[in-house]
């Protein structure tokens, strides 16, 4: 197998790994797309807002404090480190 096919496999393995399943009643997913269609999202950029939106309203100081202490340290991309801040 070449390193291309390979480099392929271990990626869908890799997203295989990291999907969620989600259950909810088809009326619902429906509404779901009918609302991300009229704000000009994809269903995953819409879901990923709400939930981003429900989870800093209920526990957006935790979340951050901990978000700005594992970033604090910078963390590298492609060998590069980054800053958040």
């Amino acid at each position: 197998m070449s390193r291309i096919k390979k480099a392929r496999v271990r990626i869908k393995e890799d997203v295989a790994k990291q999907r969620k399943n989600i259950s909810q009643p088809a009326e619902w997913w429906r509404a779901f797309q009918e609302q991300a269609d009229a704000e000009g999202k994809c269903l995953s950029e819409f879901m990923g807002d709400v939930l981003r939106q429900y989870v800093e309203k209920h526990q957006g100081k935790q979340l951050r404090d901990r978000m700005d202490a594992r970033y604090k340290e910078g963390r590298e991309i492609f060998g590069r480190p980054v800053r958040t801040s």
